[in-house]
């Protein structure tokens, strides 16, 4: 896999671009939070109906996705790279963990337009002992983009903690 040379303001510009040219046409449409919550809500029972790393990634996260997180030294690039990280923390968190998780759209308002998104999600999961001892919440924000098989996570950028 590539890493490509990218610090926190090359990541941040290219997000504050688009929400300053998205959200001046915001008005005229129509909020996708229902698709959204939908494509959410498949991922959720797809989990529970015991589904690999490659299918969710491939469920949530488009092709091209972009995953800077808490502590991580270089973003991650693309569905192969997503998949490796979402099996990692499947992992991270024990036999069964996974089903004790749920990912959820925030209730703060979008930035959007009829191809992008930007929402607030929280991933909370419960303790799963002896993987994890305490209960996890993870804030991200996620840029979302509208492509032919519905609403995929472009971008993300995660941390431990509340929103």
């Amino acid at each position: 896999m590539k890493f490509y040379q990218l610090n926190s303001r090359s990541i941040a510009l290219p997000f504050l671009i688009a929400v300053a040219l998205f959200s001046g046409n915001s008005v005229a449409q129509s909020d996708p939070r229902e698709e959204i919550r939908a494509t959410i809500e498949a991922t959720q029972i797809a989990i529970a109906n015991g589904v690999s790393p490659a299918e969710f990634s491939r469920m949530l996260y488009s092709p091209d996705i972009i995953e800077v997180g808490e502590g991580l030294q270089h973003p991650t690039i693309g569905i192969e790279g997503a998949t490796t990280a979402v099996a990692d923390h499947w992992a991270s968190i024990g036999p069964e963990g996974l089903k004790n998780c749920e990912l959820s759209l925030a209730d703060y308002p979008g930035v959007f337009s009829e191809t992008i998104y930007a929402s607030f999600v929280v991933l909370r999961c419960k303790a799963n002992p002896p993987k994890v001892m305490e209960a996890q919440n993870i804030r991200c924000l996620y840029v979302w983009k509208k492509l032919p098989q519905g609403w995929r996570v472009a971008m993300f950028q995660w941390g431990l903690g509340n929103l």
